[in-house]
C-alpha cells in the first residue's frame, strides 16, 4: 500500500481533470444550447420581418419555455391591422429596451401575435457560439492533461514513481525499519565475503 500519491501530473489525476473539463463541457453547452433550440424552433415560423415600437417596457414574463415582454406596435399588413403583441424570447431580457424604442422584429403572417425581436435571437446565437467553442476548448484541454499524465506514468518522470513505499509489512515492520534490516543484510554479506576472500 502507498503511503502517499506520486508528486506532480499522473494518469490518475490527468484522466480525474478531463472528466472535470468533460462535465464543465458538457455543462456550457447544454444550458446554452436548449434556450437556443427553443428560440429556433419559435423562430421557424416568423417568417415575415418589419419594425415595432415598444409600446410597454414591462419586465419578461415566463409562460412554458418562453418568455415574453416587451409589448410591441406594429402595422401588419396581411391582415390591414395596427398589431399589439409581446415579443417572445428563450432568454429573459430586461432594461434593454424603453417606451419609444424602434427595433427590428421578425412575426409570423398567419398569427400576427407570434413575433420576436432579431437582435434577442442574435444574442442568443452569439451565447451558443461562446459556448460551443469554450466547451471543445476546455474537453481539448482536458484530453491533452490525461495524455500528459499517462506519459508521465509510463516514463517514469513523476518523482517518487517507482519508489513503492509501504505502511507496514506483513510482520509489522515499517517501511523505514524494513530499509535499515536491508542495509544491514547488504553489510552482513559484504562482510562475509570479504571474510570468505582472506
Amino acid at each position: 500500500m502507498l503511503d502517499k500519491d506520486h508528486n506532480g501530473l499522473n494518469a490518475k489525476k490527468g484522466l480525474l481533470i478531463f472528466f472535470i473539463c468533460l462535465m464543465l463541457s458538457a455543462t456550457a453547452m447544454i444550458t446554452n444550447y436548449l434556450p437556443f433550440k427553443t428560440q429556433s424552433d419559435y423562430n421557424a415560423k416568423c417568417t415575415v420581418k418589419t419594425t415595432a415600437k415598444v409600446f410597454s417596457d414591462d419586465d419578461p414574463y415566463l409562460d412554458g419555455n418562453l418568455y415574453f415582454g416587451p409589448m410591441l406596435e406594429y402595422s401588419c399588413p396581411e391582415r390591414g391591422q395596427l398589431v399589439h403583441a409581446e415579443a417572445a424570447s428563450a432568454v429573459r431580457i430586461t432594461g434593454r429596451y424603453k417606451i419609444g424604442d424602434e427595433v427590428n422584429i421578425a412575426y409570423d403572417p398567419g398569427s400576427p401575435g407570434e413575433l420576436y425581436i432579431i437582435s434577442d435571437t442574435e444574442t442568443l446565437e452569439s451565447h451558443w457560439k461562446l459556448a460551443w467553442g469554450f466547451g471543445i476548448g476546455i474537453a481539448v484541454f482536458g484530453f491533452i492533461m490525461m495524455l500528459i499524465g499517462c506519459i508521465r506514468s509510463m516514463i517514469g518522470t513523476d518523482k517518487e514513481l517507482s519508489a513503492r513505499k509501504f505502511i507496514k509489512t506483513p510482520d509489522g515492520k515499517t517501511y523505514n525499519e524494513w530499509l535499515d534490516e536491508q542495509k544491514k543484510k547488504q553489510e552482513q554479506k559484504a562482510l562475509e565475503e570479504k571474510e570468505s576472500e582472506e
